[in-house]
């Protein structure tokens, strides 16, 4: 599990945890110092972690009779204000803003030659003005499992992880590739967009599956749905 942290406070960062093959009341514990737990009475099962500090911790979860037990490395990567409103800026208004005031043509077909790509907002959410991505959003509800290096991988080069789902039926893996390659966010952007996806709100995806790293064959990005 992965996410991010500022010292300023101005921005909130949480993650839902969810463990699989217990129906009953779970307890669960990580270090204090870097993550608060708030438990969901309605589902037992499931956790919102709010990060508090930069570090890496496991998240543990037991069965109240103690007798299962699982755990996960949870990593708080540190950011600052900068990378945030970098990271703002291109997912919301297109702006590709560089540190080092530098910049590169996309090569994605949706860009035009000079200029960035739109905002990922302009297929994304409710702010979208329709189209099959409206239903395909950026929390930690769904990419909490993705590490830093899996998440540019799908942004700049439209490839997921082994076995990370994705939804053949909103569109064709091939297809997307071919468009979802935003290489105008350089690397001096690179931990901005991080950054600003980890501080969104977890939500529920309007489409079939949260929790984005599941080991689903019939779902994955290797092979369509069945």
């Amino acid at each position: 599990m992965y996410s991010a942290y500022i010292e300023s406070g101005k921005h909130t960062f949480q993650v839902p945890a969810v463990v699989f093959g217990s129906d009953n009341n779970v307890i669960w514990s990580a270090d204090n110092s870097i993550v608060g737990m708030q438990k969901d009475e309605e589902r037992p099962n499931e956790v919102l972690l709010t990060m508090l500090k930069a570090g890496t911790t496991n998240l543990v979860v037991q069965t109240m009779d103690r007798k299962q037990c699982g755990s996960s490395v949870l990593t708080v990567s540190p950011a600052d204000e900068n990378d945030w409103q970098i990271g703002n800026a291109r997912y919301n208004d297109g702006n590709s803003v560089h540190i080092n005031n530098s910049a590169t043509p996309g090569t994605s077909p949706l860009e035009s030659m000079g200029s960035v790509g739109p905002a990922c907002t302009s297929c994304h959410g409710e702010t979208a003005t329709g189209g099959p991505f409206t239903n395909v959003s950026h929390t930690p509800e769904q990419t909490g499992g993705f590490s830093d290096d899996d998440i540019l991988n799908i942004v700049l080069h439209g490839t997921f992880p082994p076995n990370a789902f994705f939804d053949w039926s909103i569109v064709m893996y091939p297809n997307w590739q071919m468009f979802h390659q935003w290489a105008d966010i350089m690397p001096d952007q690179q931990k901005g967009i991080i950054t600003y996806l980890r501080s969104l709100t977890p939500v529920v995806q309007r489409g079939s599956v949260n929790f984005g790293y599941f080991d689903m064959d019939s779902g994955s990005a290797d092979a369509p749905a069945q």
